[in-house]
């Protein structure tokens, strides 16, 4: 099964609606006995996922819209992470922020050599505490800084060295090869699979889990008392 972020946008950022729709597509792919792998993608001619939408967090203005925002970065990432079925993640455009967060959380990823990959929230005036922890869970803390602090994007290569991605290829090689690695993984017995998905997605879980409270304080001091979210594309 094939799932496209649907942001709306080329640079197809996700609001609340495109995030819930996601959700809805991941959880009911898990209970279909007819599905045994999914693909996630961009729409046709539009980027992988450029981030969350900034229209969104500008009608921010109160304690439960930064939970409520929060929430549903939040519950998209645990529908990946909770998914039985082998998730692949098939990368061109950009990769940024909530983007490249939610590709994290997939089981392969595989990108277009043309793909680029960023953190960029701090130039936004916008915290990372989210996407710093899955990050970290990649990359080194050298690394991690270097893409949080310094928000270097970086090209499928580079992606590739720092483990963000697990192929690189020509744009018309990707899905090919997304495919063939749905279909390598959906050979295992599924209950094996998903069995074996749980244990290694529990300390991503766990760690996502953990930052939440601090990520709720931060995103309310900033969002709330207005200091710090400037003039963005995208955010989280």
């Amino acid at each position: 099964m094939q799932l496209t972020l649907d942001g709306a946008t080329a640079s197809n950022y996700l609001d609340m609606q495109a995030r819930q729709k996601a959700v809805t597509a991941i959880r009911a792919a898990g209970h279909d006995p007819a599905i045994s792998a999914l693909v996630v993608l961009g729409p046709s001619g539009a980027a992988f996922c450029g981030g969350g939408d900034a229209t969104e967090i500008a009608r921010i203005r109160s304690e439960a819209d930064v939970d409520v925002w929060l929430d549903s970065i939040v519950e998209l990432y645990l529908a990946l992470l909770h998914c039985p079925k082998p998730v692949v993640a098939a990368i061109k455009g950009q990769a940024r922020g909530q983007g490249l967060q939610l590709a994290l959380l997939c089981d392969v990823r595989v990108a277009a050599y043309g793909a680029h990959f960023a953190e960029p929230e701090l130039t936004q005036g916008v915290g990372c505490a989210v996407g710093a922890t899955i990050l970290r869970q990649f990359v080194s803390y050298g690394i991690a800084t270097e893409m949080v602090y310094g928000c270097r994007e970086v090209g499928a290569i580079t992606a590739l060295e720092y483990n963000l991605i697990n192929s690189a290829v020509r744009e018309q090689e990707l899905m090919p090869l997304a495919l063939h690695w749905a279909q390598r993984l959906a050979t295992y017995s599924a209950g094996a699979f998903a069995h074996t998905k749980r244990v290694i997605a529990r300390n991503m879980e766990m760690e996502l889990i953990s930052c939440l409270p601090a990520a709720r304080t931060m995103h309310k001091q900033l969002f709330v008392t207005g200091k710090g979210f400037g003039t963005a594309q995208s955010a989280q």
